[in-house]
């Protein structure tokens, strides 16, 4: 424009444009093989079916794809994702027209100038495989295959897919039922069922009790029900509960009637009680080495319990007859089980001699089911062993005595004679 000054002014102005890439896609499942379909005509949700060997089959399916972009030529790379506890042992692969293989990445073409003259890629081939059967899950929403399609400068878009693995039952004990459970009058005993889920989804199991052989004053508690995921061992615990006056003479069973979610039931558990005390007895009493006079000297004792209910705080004595010798170990002794008490005698007043020792077991604070037998053993203390190191030393010193004397009587000088030349 023109000034008063008739001096011209221009303006010079750069402009820079930045196109944004437009990648755009949408797609749709067009066919599938190997499954059946959740809800008729939606081939996108389906559950697998079982192969020849009895394994879950692969599903496979094929994907169209539209182009929705503006660019010429698009460069996309398909990648599978499966969700769940048991997701990184499926594996989701893509057909390569290529090199004819199933490949867990897939790099494709295609775009505004597809060299087939469509914008549409019909026939992207997706196979899923599940889990075997001992690993796979069965979730009611299904496992969520997340197909993910993506360009390197940041696009991506997401077809998923739903498999569903049917669902089967199964209730097993982990450990058997014991044959016969023990309980003190007064007291109360948890029994624990060792169990799994042996299905391989989410399971509901419902305990009914049969109390009817329960004798009166007795009580019996527990859970009616349990709930725990696929393959998972747990512990369902029931009380029994003894009266203070129970007679002991109590021996009944509780039947446990054990229901799934589905309806289904399994062999029945019986548990068999009894009231019992702790059977105690002992077995042996053995020693390392002969014991000595002047020494602590260790018996080891072993002591069985072939009650049903377990012994707590069990004392074993050792008394040496006719003295205040005595020693004594406190243990507990699980029902059916074996211990071995290592008791310590003072022998340090005693001398060369005969001794008898008795060994018993102390009912004090409790009662058992038996009266224990004392076991007696009759010992010979023996003058204890004199220490190699101490007698090689004394054999050492007598012979350095005896090579001094020598010594001297040699190096002694002689007694002249009267009368000698010199």
């Amino acid at each position: 424009p023109a000034s008063g000054t008739d001096l011209t002014a221009s303006v010079t102005q750069e402009l820079k444009f930045s196109r944004i890439t437009n990648h755009e896609i949408d797609s749709s499942t067009t066919n599938m093989a190997g499954g059946n379909a959740t809800v008729p005509g939606d081939l996108s949700d389906v559950t697998v079916l079982f192969d020849e060997d009895g394994n879950y089959s692969s599903v496979d399916y094929t994907l169209s794809l539209d182009y929705l972009g503006d660019e010429p030529i698009s460069t996309f790379t398909v990648v599978g994702t499966i969700g769940g506890t048991d997701g990184s042992d499926w594996a989701v692969t893509f057909f390569n027209p290529d090199s004819q293989t199933w490949d867990e990445e897939f790099t494709f073409q295609f775009g505004l100038l597809d060299t087939n003259n469509s914008t549409t890629y019909d026939d992207l081939r997706v196979r899923v495989t599940p889990a075997n059967l001992s690993t796979a899950h069965s979730f009611e929403a299904g496992h969520n295959v997340r197909i993910l399609i993506q360009t390197a400068d940041g696009y991506s878009f997401e077809h998923s897919l739903t498999v569903r693995i049917p669902q089967f039952h199964s209730f097993e004990l982990t450990e058997e039922m014991v044959d016969i459970y023990g309980i003190r009058p007064g007291e109360s005993l948890n029994i624990g069922i060792k169990f799994t889920n042996a299905g391989n989804g989410d399971e509901r199991f419902e305990f009914e009790f049969d109390d009817t052989q329960l004798p009166e004053y007795w009580e019996r508690t527990g859970a009616t029900s349990h709930t725990l995921g696929a393959f998972v061992m747990t512990t369902h615990t029931l009380t029994v509960m003894a009266p203070a006056n129970a007679t002991g003479e109590e021996d009944f069973t509780i039947t446990v009637n054990v229901t799934d979610k589905s309806g289904g039931t399994y062999q029945p558990l019986v548990i068999h009680v009894r009231t019992s005390l702790p059977v105690l007895t002992i077995i042996e009493v053995t020693t390392g080495t002969e014991p000595t006079f002047g020494n602590i000297h260790t018996f080891m004792v072993k002591v069985e319990n072939s009650g049903l209910v377990d012994a707590k705080n069990v004392v074993i004595n050792a008394t040496v007859q006719g003295t205040d010798v005595h020693a004594t170990q406190t243990l507990d002794i699980l029902a059916g089980a074996e211990v071995i008490y290592f008791i310590d005698v003072n022998f340090t007043t005693f001398g060369p001699e005969q001794i008898w020792i008795d060994f018993t077991i102390e009912d004090e604070d409790q009662e058992f089911a038996n009266d224990p037998a004392v076991k007696s053993k009759r010992y010979t203390l023996k003058s204890p062993a004199i220490d190699d190191s101490t007698a090689t030393n004394v054999i050492m010193y007598a012979l350095a005595i005896m090579l001094l004397v020598a010594l001297f009587y040699l190096t002694r000088g002689g007694t002249r004679r009267p009368g000698a030349p010199f």
